[in-house]
């Protein structure tokens, strides 16, 4: 083989390989386009996110607060959906946070204000009932003035007949079934009404 068959060989070698050279670097290209599409588009929807949250969140409060529980809960499912972290009493983090908790403690508030419960205590059965404006009324004693208040989602506090003696409830999602804690026991509660 003559130097001029090398050289010939050598030009059609390269030439053969550039156009492969070239569709790595446009692939690449290709690539590198789609990802700076891909964040492009999130950074212009990261503010437009946040101010539907935000609304979201603040209707949340309104509903609750107006007792439009039907809307509330669609707006938390909403929050949900959006990825907004959800706590057993809320969303997110910070001032919004503690707004969030409120308005689903006072949601659940709303949800067992008028229920009636009762729970096994010493070989009988006793009632309670979660009356309006925090009153406790009790089934085994119609004059001792009680009263309930919650602490947070899905919790009741129980106003101490005495001093000593700190009840709660630990009410489950369903709403339908408790624990009551009092004095270090806990005893299981369903909700009748």
């Amino acid at each position: 083989m003559n130097h001029r068959t090398s050289i010939f060989l050598g030009a059609s070698l390269l030439l053969f390989l550039a156009p492969a050279r070239a569709q790595t670097d446009t692939a690449t290209e290709f690539t590198r386009l789609q990802k700076d599409q891909q964040q492009a588009i999130k950074a212009a929807l990261e503010p437009l996110n946040r101010r539907y949250i935000e609304a979201l969140q603040q209707l949340l409060r309104r509903s609750t607060a107006s007792g439009d529980l039907d809307t509330a809960v669609k707006v938390r499912e909403e929050l949900k959906h959006l990825g907004v972290t959800m706590t057993a009493s809320g969303a997110s983090s910070g001032a919004d946070s503690a707004a969030t908790e409120a308005a689903a403690a006072k949601t659940f508030e709303m949800r067992i204000t008028g229920s009636t419960w009762t729970f096994p205590w010493e070989g009988g059965v006793q009632t309670i009932r979660l009356a309006e404006g925090g009153k406790l009324v009790l089934g085994w004693s119609k004059t001792a003035p009680r009263t309930w208040r919650v602490l947070r989602d899905g919790v009741i506090e129980l106003a101490p007949y005495s001093s000593a003696v700190l009840e709660t409830m630990q009410v489950h999602s369903s709403d339908q079934s408790a624990v009551l804690t009092r004095k270090g026991k806990t005893y299981p509660i369903q909700r009748v009404k």
